[in-house]
């Protein structure tokens, strides 16, 4: 949520090119960090709504609203990586024997 600190300190100041800019460098950067976690879906939905949520903040200039939209469209997507992770993991038990 620091991000969207920044964005709101960006918005201020009319720059919203450096709002939506920087918005998808973050995510690209975090793609690119986690490269197999992420499906074609998964990139394109995290980049549609971040986008929006960055576009809700600036219209509204209030950032608990933009905040409380990214977690609500984001909800589904942290529970599948949270169901990803817990019934996906190998056995650590089996790579050591």
């Amino acid at each position: 949520f620091f991000r969207y600190i920044i964005y709101y300190y960006f918005s201020d100041n009319g720059s919203l090119t450096v709002v939506f800019l920087s918005n998808f460098l973050f995510i690209l950067s975090h793609i690119i960090s986690n490269p197999n976690v992420y499906s074609k879906f998964d990139i394109l939905r995290q980049i549609f709504f971040s986008t929006l949520c960055c576009y809700t903040l600036l219209q509204t200039n209030n950032i608990i609203y933009a905040i409380s939209i990214h977690l609500m469209y984001n909800l589904p997507f942290i529970l599948v990586l949270i169901k990803r992770a817990i019934f996906n993991k190998d056995n650590i038990g089996s790579k050591y024997q």
